[in-house]
Order: C-alpha cells, then sequence, then structure tokens
C-alpha cells in the first residue's frame, strides 16, 4: 500500500512538472565566461543564480544559458577551478527580453583538489544514480562517525555490531557489505580478508565529500563494485584559519578536533587532529533460553582513535602538485556477542598513507598522474587469565597480527574538443602484500604472505544531443574497462582477466525544471579475498580454484524536478542485479567451514520525494526502497530464501530547517527484519529510530562560536543489527566549535 501510494505521488507530480515546464518562457539570460588576461574561454565554468540554485555551465566556446527564469531581479555569479569568481548585482529579468552578461576571471592559485585514479567518473552525474553528502551538511551535524551520515541515503543498511568500538560496513540496495567497494581519495578501503570495509576507521574531520554510487561500478572502479561503491574525498579547502571542535557525550564519549589551514601565494597547507575516546560499556537487556529478561552492561566496548592528517599543495600556470599523509591508530575493545561475551578481546589497528597528485589543465585536455602508498597493521588478541569465569572461556585465546602493503598508481587523460563529446582514458596499477603471523604459538599462520598485481586500464565517453526544440538533451555514456590480476600466494596462483563493459543514457525535458529517463546496464565482478582462496586452519579452508563473482546489473529511473518556489523533486527506480558465482561460506563435507560458489537474484525498487524551500527554510526527504535479494543455489532449503543479513524494506524521512543561524534536523529510520539463516528459520526483527541535531553559530569580531547538540535514538528503543550484540539506548552529544 506505501509503496503503490508513492507511485500515485510521483506520477502526480511528474504530470505537474510536465504541464508547467512547457508554459515557461525560452532563454532568459545568456553569455560568456573568458580568462581576463588571455581573452580565452573558460570551459566547465559554473554560472549560478544565487539562492535558487538554478544556474548552467559553460560550453566548449565559454558560452552558457539559463532558461526559463521568473520576472524579477537578480544575483548572478560565475566561478572556475583556480579562477576568482565574479558577481553581477541586481540583473533584472523581465518577459521576452534575454539579458546577456559577460564574465571575465582572474586566474588565482589555488590547492590542487584530490584525485581519483582509480577510475574515472563520466562527469554529468545525471547518467548514473549518485547520493552525494558535502562537507557542509557534515559540519552541520555533531557526528563522529562516517556511518551516521551514510545511513540516511536511500537504499542503504549499516551493519553496526554497536557504538563506537563496533564495526561499520556497508550494504547497498540488499548486496553483501563486501560487494561495496569504499575509496578514500581513490585508494581501497576493503579489508583483504573478508573483503568489506569497516568506514569507523575513517575520521570524520578528514572528509570533504562523500559520493554515493548506487548499481554495478566496475567499469569505473574495477574489482568489488557490484552492489556499489562509496567515493570519499578528503579535505582540499584552504581558506585561512583556525578551528577548535569538542564534543562531549553519552558513555563517556569525547572528541577533540584541532585544525589550521591557509595558504600562501602558490602554496596551500592543511593540519588536522582527531583524538577521540569512549567507554562504551552501555547498558541492556534481553531474554533468555528461559524468558527471564536480563539486564546488564556490555562491557569491553571502549575505543581510542586518534588521527593525523596533513596535505601540502603547490600550484602554478595550469600545474598543481599535491602532497598528503595521513596516520591513524585505533584501540578498540570487542565485547563479544550476548551468548559469547568477551571481555579480553582487543583489536589494534594501525595505518601510514602517503599520497602524491600531479595534475595539468589545458581548455581541452586534463592530465593526471597519482601515487599512492599505505601500511597497516592490525592486532587481534583474546588472551583471559586462567581463574577466569566459565562463561568468558567459549571462544578460545587467541593472538596474531597482519600487515598489508599497498602501493597504487595511476594516470588519467580527460579530452573534450566540443560541448557534444567528452573522453577520459586511464590506466591504474596496483600492488599489494599481505604477511599475516600467529603470535601465541608456533604454529603457521592462516595465509603467511599473498600478493595481488592488479592492472587496468578504461576508457569512457559522453556524448550529448540537445533537443533545442524541446529544452531538452540526450545523453549517451559508454565506458569499458580491462583488469588482469595476479593473486599469488607460496603455494598457489590465481591469475583472472575480466572485462566490465558499462553504458548509461539520459533523455531530459526541460532545463531548471525538468522530467527526465535515466538507464544503465553493466557487468561488474569481484575478485575473491586472500581469506576465499589461501586461508588455512584447523576445519576452515579456502578454495584456490574459487571463481569470482560476477553480475550483471540493470538500473531504470524516471524522475523530474520543480523549481518554483523552491525545488521539488520526484524519482522512481527500479534496479535488478543478476549475480553469478556469488562467494558464500559454510559448513561442507567433513565438517569443514569453506567457501562456495552459488548464484544469487536481487531486484527492487526505490521511490524519493524531495522539497526544498527557498533559503533551506524547510527541506524535506522522504525515501522507501523495497528490495528482493534471492537466494538461487538449487537446494530445497535454500532456493528462493531471502540472503541473510539483508533487510527487504527501508524507510527514511528527514525533515529540516534553517532559519538565520540556527538550523534544526529530525530524520527517521525504518529497517526491516532480517533473516540470519540460508533457510529463514531465524530472524532479527525489525526495528525504527528518531534522531536529531541542533546547530547555532554566532560570530564575535573575527571569532565564530558553534554549538551543536545531538539526541540519537531519541525514543530510547532497545534493538539489534547484528544478531546478539544490542546497540545502545538513547544517546546525547554536545559539541562546541571555534573558527579564527
Amino acid at each position: 500500500m506505501i509503496s503503490k501510494n508513492i507511485i500515485n505521488c510521483c506520477w502526480s507530480i511528474l504530470i505537474l512538472f510536465s504541464s508547467t515546464l512547457f508554459a515557461q518562457s525560452t532563454t532568459k539570460l545568456h553569455g560568456v565566461v573568458v580568462d581576463e588576461m588571455t581573452n580565452k574561454p573558460l570551459v566547465g565554468a559554473n554560472i549560478v543564480i544565487e539562492g535558487s540554485g538554478i544556474g548552467a555551465v559553460s560550453d566548449y566556446n565559454g558560452q552558457f544559458k539559463i532558461e526559463n527564469l521568473l520576472d524579477g531581479v537578480y544575483t548572478v555569479s560565475a566561478s572556475y577551478i583556480g579562477y576568482n569568481q565574479r558577481q553581477h548585482i541586481d540583473v533584472r529579468i523581465s518577459k521576452d527580453h534575454p539579458i546577456q552578461l559577460h564574465f571575465r576571471l582572474t586566474p588565482q592559485v589555488i590547492p590542487l583538489q584530490a584525485v581519483e585514479v582509480t577510475a574515472e567518473r563520466i562527469e554529468n552525474p545525471n547518467t548514473t544514480n549518485t547520493w552525494t553528502i558535502s562537507r557542509e551538511t557534515i559540519e552541520r551535524t555533531n557526528t563522529t562517525e562516517i556511518a551516521e551520515l551514510i545511513k540516511l541515503a536511500p537504499g542503504i543498511d549499516v551493519q553496526d555490531a554497536g557504538n563506537v568500538a563496533g564495526a561499520k560496513k556497508i550494504s547497498i540496495r540488499g548486496s553483501q557489505t563486501n560487494q561495496v567497494l569504499v575509496l578514500v581519495d581513490g585508494v581501497p578501503l576493503n579489508d583483504q580478508l573478508g573483503g568489506d570495509a569497516d568506514i569507523s576507521k575513517i575520521p570524520v574531520n578528514v572528509v570533504e565529500k562523500i559520493e554515493i554510487y548506487k548499481g554495478g561500478g566496475s567499469a569505473r572502479f574495477g574489482s568489488g563494485a557490484i552492489g556499489g561503491v562509496i567515493n570519499i574525498t578528503t579535505r582540499k579547502a584552504f581558506q585561512n584559519e583556525i578551528k577548535l571542535n569538542s564534543t562531549f557525550g553519552a558513555f563517556q564519549m569525547m572528541m577533540v578536533e584541532p585544525i589550521i589551514a591557509g595558504s600562501y601565494r602558490q602554496i596551500g597547507y592543511f593540519l588536522s587532529y582527531q583524538y577521540t575516546s569512549s567507554q562504551g560499556d552501555y547498558p541492556y537487556e534481553y531474554v533468555d533460553s528461559r524468558r527471564q529478561t536480563i539486564h546488564e552492561h556490555r562491557k569491553n566496548a571502549d575505543a581510542l582513535l586518534r588521527n593525523f592528517f596533513g596535505r601540502l599543495s603547490f600550484g602554478y600556470k595550469g600545474h598543481a602538485i599535491s602532497l598528503q599523509y595521513q596516520r591513524l591508530l585505533s584501540d578498540r575493545g570487542f565485547p563479544g556477542k550476548i551468548d559469547g561475551w568477551t571481555p579480553y578481546a582487543r583489536t589494534d589497528y594501525q595505518q601510514s598513507l602517503l599520497g602524491l597528485d600531479y595534475e595539468f589543465k589545458l581548455p581541452a585536455l586534463e592530465i593526471t598522474l597519482n601515487s599512492n602508498w599505505s601500511d597497516a597493521a592490525t592486532t587481534n588478541r583474546n588472551l583471559y587469565p586462567d581463574n577466569v569465569e566459565l562463561r568468558y572461556k567459549r571462544y578460545p585465546q587467541y593472538h596474531y597480527q597482519y600487515n598489508v602493503r599497498n602501493i597504487l598508481s595511476g594516470a588519467i587523460l580527460r579530452y573534450f574538443p566540443s560541448r557534444w563529446f567528452q573522453l577520459s582514458t586511464g590506466y591504474t596499477y596496483r600492488h599489494l602484500r599481505y604477511d599475516d603471523e600467529n603470535l601465541q604459538s608456533s604454529f603457521d599462520s592462516a595465509i603467511q604472505t599473498a600478493t595481488d598485481n592488479t592492472h587496468g586500464v578504461f576508457l569512457s565517453q559522453e556524448w550529448t544531443l540537445n533537443l533545442p526544440w524541446l529544452s531538452g538533451k540526450f545523453i549517451l555514456t559508454p565506458a569499458v574497462r580491462f583488469d588482469y590480476m595476479t593473486i599469488t600466494n607460496d603455494a598457489h596462483d590465481h591469475f583472472k582477466r575480466q572485462w566490465s563493459p558499462a553504458g548509461g543514457t539520459l533523455l531530459s525535458f526541460g532545463a531548471s525544471s525538468q522530467i527526465y529517463v535515466r538507464a544503465s546496464v553493466a557487468k561488474s565482478f569481484r575478485a575473491p579475498t586472500f581469506a576465499d582462496l589461501f586461508y588455512q586452519d584447523v576445519r576452515v579452508k579456502g578454495k584456490p580454484d574459487l571463481l569470482p563473482e560476477k553480475s550483471d546489473n540493470i538500473d531504470i529511473s524516471a524522475g523530474g524536478q520543480l523549481t518554483k518556489a523552491g525545488l521539488f523533486r520526484c524519482e522512481i527506480t527500479h534496479f535488478h542485479y543478476n549475480i553469478e558465482d556469488l562467494i558464500v561460506w559454510r559448513l561442507g563435507s567433513f565438517e569443514v567451514f569453506s567457501p562456495f560458489n552459488n548464484d544469487a537474484d536481487i531486484s527492487g525498487q526505490e521511490y524519493l520525494v524531495a522539497a526544498q524551500m527557498p533559503h533551506d527554510l524547510l527541506n524535506l526527504e522522504l525515501s522507501y526502497s523495497r528490495i528482493e535479494p534471492l537466494n538461487k543455489l538449487d537446494n530445497q532449503t535454500t532456493l528462493n530464501k531471502i540472503l541473510p543479513y539483508r533487510p527487504q524494506r527501508l524507510l527514511k524521512a528527514a525533515l529540516s530547517t534553517t532559519y538565520q543561524n540556527f538550523f534544526l534536523k529530525v530524520n527517521y529510520n525504518f529497517i526491516g527484519k532480517r533473516f540470519v539463516n540460508e533457510a529463514n528459520t531465524q530472524f532479527i526483527d525489525s526495528y525504527q529510530n528518531w534522531n536529531a541535531d541542533i546547530n547555532w553559530n554566532q560570530s564575535i569580531k573575527h571569532i565564530t562560536i558553534t554549538l551543536k547538540l545531538s539526541m540519537l535514538n531519541f525514543t530510547d528503543v532497545r534493538y539489534m543489527i547484528v544478531r546478539d550484540m544490542p546497540m545502545p539506548g538513547r544517546e546525547w552529544r554536545i559539541g562546541v566549535g571555534f573558527l579564527y
């Protein structure tokens, strides 16, 4: 019933769009953007009607046009990377009298933006299903973790083991968590043992932007992008500022973030440090096998995280170089589950990352070179004294360490000779070395040494056909990538060649107000991890001949937006993923736990309705996702059963208001029940929670003071996301920031 009502609502809005769209007049504002020193046109400059969200991009000749403006007086600005912004104020628009503006921009040396070399993104985001979280959104919240931001996106499920110490892993539209590729400045965060990524390792204060790409992305990003991609870009804004943020909250949580940034002539710098600690021992309750309600505190859920991030940039006459360094240290408790607490288990993580980027720009050509080096060490241990309580001995003692060294290099060439054609091509190389060691006994470790050498070549194009008689356009974006992988250990070699083609189309009618249809098809894959191939332990064995996962992805969307007295948007999406050779670990012959290949089929729909009033006075976002993740293993107990830990219903809503220096946001999150076994005989109940953020800032001379208040799960719902791992109840946070 909910989905039917949403569909009717969406189609009603689309009809309203179409009737409003063609009743408006044609071009009201046009002009050109040029370099003031050379008088050459600037391709891709952004022209914006201030305070409206309406804008345009200059073409190959530097020309632009903005249609369907209402009569009135506007302020129009033009900006381009590497140039100072210019404005025309008091631009008066009247019926049937087009206005021509001429922007002459002066060059300005700014630091290099972060470069992503694992793949190339088609510049027009309308051809892909993308959700973006900006730095402004991050600043307004009092969040301490990336997961708190990502979980509000449509179709996203965050598998959270609880509080600050628990791992946070992402599922997109019913995918496995290891089918979502997480990139930080182009460097994969995914672990080489399980293949998934713990996004709690990413400090919030270094994030500039988060882009969520849904659907198959191997044509752009390579292995691991079956469900989608979380693309995180680190800070690159270098305004002269000194900032200090601090946050205090429930469970003795404390976070301190000093930041210093600025620029001098051609040099820019950004330095930040984040210190986060939490005791995390929160109360919980559960019903045991005797149907008695047990009240306890979850022990050993503390966490201590420290992160240093620095970036130094230099730019001169179209050339830009950026050097960045990051050091991350974390010490976390691993409390275990209700039926098997581990109050002595700990996880230590250390990572160092060094990156160097070079970028060269011409009017119709961009060249990017990038190289990243990282070294990470993880130590897991569960060492308890001899006289410990019997219930804490369910899991045996262990103490092991594994190290991962990663070198990632690449080059990208972007060529846009005309406004109707763009081309991007590039090459990436990745060398990864994995070593593990058993520190508790003299027995061999599970994998010992393994390496992954991957070469990737990709090509993408964008063809644009303007339809002036319909105020529309048609965009076609074909892409293809070839990966050659060599994955080896001391005893086995695993070679794989993989082609990943993809294509996207967009047909839109209208300029600021528009209706559109978008479709994309893609072939994606995920290579087996080191654990899938080489893991060898007592009753746990990998398979060197395991096949990679392969997926055929289809995504079709229809929607529209109306820019009249605000911005109103509606979209309906249908998606279908046919997954072949899905890798699933299960108990096999002789009671040995091993990975197996079987098939799966995931389909569903997403519905989105959004409204934004002028000046952000009131914003509303509502999304509903219906997902059918079916197991296709030809077995009587599993065929067409729901895949474990995949919710079939997700409902999310957010309401926010901004008035002068005050910001308030309330969001609601509903996640349906999740089965925990392949036979669908056991499940975790659905849950819902409410969260609120309040932000107020005030400037006093040269200092801006910001106060933040957050209340997570303010209805105090008791629930679990992962089986037998209770989540905390109501949680509060208070933050204060100073900006000079």
